[in-house]
């Protein structure tokens, strides 16, 4: 009987033992498990946040793309804070989780896309702009120069349809018409010139102005009415004549009468028409 029971208990004391190394055994394994999958919820966390960061970092001007971009930010930090809760891991859940991730990438990289085409076409209808831009500025350069040649072309045309003159001559009168180099005997000025032929110039009744400046500095004049715009200027003139012009010389004089008598000295004659001043000369009485 005691060898009996001897038996069992050496029998039962295996068994125990057996069971403590099992347990042991399973209780190792579980903690084994429990850090792998504490591991890769770490890896998990470390993705998201990263994901997260990859979120924040695109840019964009497209409202629409932004708003899904904030929502898929929104489902990040959920994501994140769901995981931060979960005390006692499972394989279940971290496949979910992992599964959520890749989804999340997903829908991310298709966004990348979005954004690089948009940019891309930005930058396409940048340059266009730019290339447009540049086109009408060289347009509006030419327009300019063009512009700036046609009034210089207008100017040089101006310029030589002007009548120029020839035999610019100014002597005293006296009283009889004879010709004076005495003040006290002169009554009057006569002033000779020829008007040139210009086949441009514009043809018809023209009229020459006489301006004479006494040796006072005084234009002498018989009405303080009597002006023209030379030059877009407003001047007084002494005496005028009309004359037709035809494209040919014209000779022609035109007399000043003094209402008093003439000083000594030097008298400066000018010449114009059509706005513009012909030439001039001197006459100097003694």
């Amino acid at each position: 009987m005691n060898k009996t029971y001897k038996a069992l208990l050496i029998v039962l004391s295996i068994v125990i033992v057996g069971l403590g190394v099992v347990l042991y055994m399973q209780h190792t394994e579980s903690q084994e498990v429990q850090q792998l999958l504490e591991d890769e919820k770490q890896d998990l966390t470390d993705n998201l946040m990263k994901l997260r960061d990859d979120y924040q970092s695109l840019e964009t001007d497209n409202d629409s793309i932004n708003r899904h971009l904030l929502e898929e930010q929104i489902k990040v930090e959920t994501l994140l804070k769901e995981i931060k809760k979960v005390k006692r891991n499972s394989y279940a859940q971290i496949n979910r989780y992992k599964k959520e991730l890749g989804t999340l990438r997903a829908i991310m990289r298709s966004y990348i896309k979005q954004i690089d085409s948009l940019n891309t076409r930005n930058q396409m209808l940048m340059a266009e702009n730019e290339e447009i831009k540049t086109q009408y500025n060289e347009e509006v350069k030419l327009r300019t120069e063009l512009s700036e040649k046609a009034t210089e072309l207008e100017s040089q045309v101006a310029l030589g349809s002007r009548i120029v003159i020839e035999g610019l001559e100014a002597v005293a009168l006296t009283k009889r018409s004879n010709d004076t180099r005495r003040a006290r005997r002169a009554v009057k000025i006569r002033t000779c010139v020829t008007l040139k032929k210009n086949a441009i110039a514009k043809a018809g009744v023209k009229v020459v102005y006489v301006r004479i400046i006494g040796p006072d500095g005084f234009v002498m004049a018989n009405a303080p009415t009597d002006i023209i715009k030379v030059e877009d200027k407003n001047i007084v003139f002494s005496a005028s004549r009309e004359v037709n012009y035809e494209n040919a010389d014209v000779e022609l004089c035109i007399f000043w009468d003094s209402k008093t008598d003439m000083a000594k000295g030097t008298y400066k004659i000018n010449v114009y028409t059509d706005g513009y001043e012909l030439g001039e000369t001197e006459l100097y009485l003694k």
